[in-house]
């Protein structure tokens, strides 16, 4: 009898912990905004007339504390701290200024654009980029004025880019380069910065510890997205942001309180959780927007960018499963751990429809 309690005891702890993380997942999750990127885009220009422009794209959100958007001493100052410009290892220390909107390099929404600029050695021949810890991960967009190939690189906190030739015209993007960037940009979207996203397929993953009704729900929220995302990002469809992040919002607290009422994956949940697709694959668009395709290769980074995001609501779903996949069929993971976390889903949804509404 005291071997039979101390294993419950275990059972029970073991259980708790697990709640525990859950939770602080998703407490982390409810002051977040929405579609954050979790990188920063800069697109650099080299003209025939011996002159560089990098555009720079920045999440709002990412703008380092004491380096406010209207101040360009400031700004200045943050990217000559981290980073280097180099041409033929000669380091330029470039000018800034904010550009017009017509000017950026690229089309985007509600981002802070800085742009870096100055003049080319005599003679350079290959330009590099190092950043340091601080400037994050980077997405390099590379071209020369009056070529149409853009080489478009990822460079990681720390890291250096590839040379960049000044005298050879770019090559076409190579299907590895394009699909393999653009899946990472997919993921990032999902794992770490996409907690709404998160919290929206944690919500599915609680109903059922049963595989089959998990996968009859991501299989749906898959097709509905996928749909959404290829209309938008062809420009068939378009919703403003306005409408389409606050319904995200709100399609979390749906599902999470629809856990709350019901045990059973009921016969309506899958067509209710295709529409939320629908609205999530809109939100995905919106992001996919202000990175831009690759245009010589459209259809690749799309699909890249896809399996990119699947991955990562897989690799979400992974790790709740070995959180408490091993509670799932015992009496008490309804009453213990999937109500607490749909609560705290539900607030977090109620959270951040508040601010998309009323705060932005």
């Amino acid at each position: 009898m005291r071997q039979r309690r101390s294993l419950v005891g275990r059972g029970i702890s073991a259980s708790a912990r697990a709640l525990l993380t859950l939770l602080l997942c998703l407490f982390t999750a409810l002051p977040a905004h929405a579609h954050k990127l979790s990188y920063t885009e800069a697109w650099a220009t080299f003209q025939s007339d011996g002159t560089f422009s990098i555009d720079v794209f920045m999440d709002p959100r990412d703008v380092p504390e004491g380096a406010a958007a209207d101040n360009l001493d400031q700004l200045g100052q943050y990217w000559n701290d981290n980073l280097d410009l180099q041409f033929d290892d000669q380091r330029v220390e470039p000018k800034i200024r904010i550009p017009d909107a017509n000017e950026a390099a690229a089309a985007t929404r509600n981002l802070t654009v800085v742009r870096l600029y100055g003049k080319i050695p005599y003679d350079a021949q290959v330009f590099e980029w190092s950043s340091k810890e601080d400037a994050g991960t980077i997405v390099l967009n590379l071209r020369q004025q009056g070529h149409q190939g853009v080489v478009m690189q990822r460079i990681d906190p720390g890291g250096h880019s590839r040379p960049f030739s000044l005298t050879v015209a770019p090559p076409r993007p190579t299907f590895i380069g394009v699909a393999g960037t653009y899946l990472f940009l997919g993921f990032t979207h999902i794992v770490p910065k996409g907690l709404d996203h998160i919290a929206f397929v944690l919500g599915l993953f609680l109903l059922s510890p049963k595989l089959k009704p998990l996968l009859w729900q991501i299989t749906a929220f898959t097709v509905a997205h996928t749909a959404t995302l290829a209309l938008a990002s062809m420009g068939w469809l378009a919703v403003p942001s306005s409408v389409v992040e606050p319904l995200i919002a709100l399609s979390i607290v749906v599902v999470a309180v629809e856990n709350l009422m019901t045990e059973d994956l009921k016969p309506w949940r899958p067509i209710l959780v295709f529409a939320f697709g629908l609205l999530h694959g809109l939100g995905f668009a919106g992001v996919l927007g202000e990175i831009g395709l690759e245009s010589e290769r459209f259809v690749t980074s799309l699909i890249g960018f896809n399996i990119g995001v699947e991955l990562g609501q897989l690799a979400v779903v992974a790790v709740a499963v070995a959180m408490v996949g091993r509670f799932m069929e015992r009496d008490w993971y309804r009453q213990r751990i999937a109500i607490p976390g749909s609560v705290l889903i539900a607030l977090a949804g109620a959270g951040w429809a508040v601010e998309r509404i009323f705060l932005q």
